[in-house]
């Protein structure tokens, strides 16, 4: 199903449909931080995906949700 959202038309197949737009199940996730090199566009590198090691933050965040 990948990429069938982007080339294909969908017409009246609302199976098709609700198989492009389920979520990706929780187990197939990961997930690390990053480095701040992500805060630009022109930083077009593997760098960007690469695993740093975590800091604690020195200020407290508000959750977004």
């Amino acid at each position: 199903m990948g990429r069938q959202w982007l080339e294909h038309q969908f017409g009246g197949s609302a199976m098709a449909l609700d198989a492009a737009l389920r979520p990706w199940p929780s187990e197939y996730m990961e997930a690390w931080d990053v480095s701040t090199l992500v805060n630009a566009p022109e930083n077009d590198t593997a760098a960007c995906v690469q695993p740093v090691a975590s800091r604690q933050p020195t200020k407290r965040q508000l959750p977004l949700l």
